[in-house]
């Protein structure tokens, strides 16, 4: 089967469709062509729910972001996998994704709270957190990764790791952060999502580096942007898809040679229309290229 047999779109991109009309967002999205989606927590309705109007809608849901740490409290995150766990067999999950580093240092600020819930000073903070994380630190979250997958492996469930630029920053030694962790973390256990948008801000040729890893690509996010200057800082200067500057030949060409079993389509906002829109069109340009491809699983 082919990729372009079951593109998905992930969900963060409709956040604002969902929020106000989760139903209505879910048939909009396989109208457009959609076979999969990506979902992160918390739903837009209950799993139980969630997971019925899929199905009733002709879509499934093969994986979900969460995050190591409970970012707020009483949030499902995989330091209590139980809590997990039946969320993504109840949605048919087999792939639970850590969308961000484990950044204890935010977490640990007495001023955690109130970041967590203020957008404007999140961004820098994350990056603070991150920059300051040394090789320890990435070796120890690449091991806490191994942990959890190991536990999640047990269920039938893979983990996968979800790149922002944040991760390409050197370390002391040269080398940037995402090699490390790539280097620690066990390939039986941990998968990568590799997301083209973030290393390309990052000033990483992402074809290159799908390449370069391909046997542990899990799951790719096909995201588009403008020319700008390379950063580590959580900046992209977003474009719709297939109006950026990113070489979708060689990217879709790369793909096909990884172990990727899942590729979803998703865009940073500001979006130059409603995400939905953004998604339709984005399917519009991507699927022709995809249909090119033939999945290896």
């Amino acid at each position: 089967m082919g990729f372009s047999d079951r593109l998905g779109v992930a969900l963060y991109m409709m956040a604002t469709e969902l929020k106000a009309d989760p139903a209505g967002s879910l048939d909009a999205a396989r109208a457009i062509g959609y076979r999969e989606v990506e979902a992160s927590l918390p739903l837009a309705m209950p799993p139980q729910a969630f997971a019925a109007k899929l199905e009733k809608v002709g879509l499934s849901c093969p994986s979900l972001h969460v995050p190591l740490d409970a970012l707020l409290p009483d949030q499902p995150c995989l330091s209590r996998p139980e809590s997990v766990i039946p969320i993504a067999k109840t949605l048919g999950a087999r792939n639970v994704v850590v969308p961000i580093p484990c950044m204890e240092a935010l977490l640990k600020r007495p001023d955690a709270s109130a970041l967590l819930a203020d957008a404007k000073r999140l961004g820098p903070a994350l990056v603070e957190a991150a920059h300051s994380m040394t090789a320890d630190d990435w070796t120890r979250l690449a091991r806490r990764l191994n942990e959890a997958g190991a536990q999640l492996g047990r269920e039938g469930i893979r983990l996968g790791y979800h790149n922002h630029n944040l991760e390409f920053a050197p370390l002391p030694s040269g080398e940037p952060a995402i090699e490390l962790l790539i280097s620690v973390t066990d390939p039986a256990l941990v998968d990568l999502e590799v997301d083209v948008g973030w290393v390309a801000a990052a000033g990483v040729d992402p074809a290159g580096f799908l390449t370069r890893h391909g046997p542990r690509v899990g799951q790719v996010h096909l995201k588009d942007l403008k020319a700008a200057a390379p950063n580590t800082t959580l900046r992209l200067a977003t474009a719709q898809v297939g109006e950026g500057v990113q070489d979708w030949p060689a990217i879709v060409e790369a793909i096909g040679q990884t172990g990727a079993r899942h590729v979803y389509v998703e865009q940073e906002p500001p979006h130059k229309v409603s995400g939905l829109q953004s998604a339709a069109e984005a399917y519009g340009f991507i699927h022709p290229l995809l249909a090119a491809i033939v999945s290896k699983v």
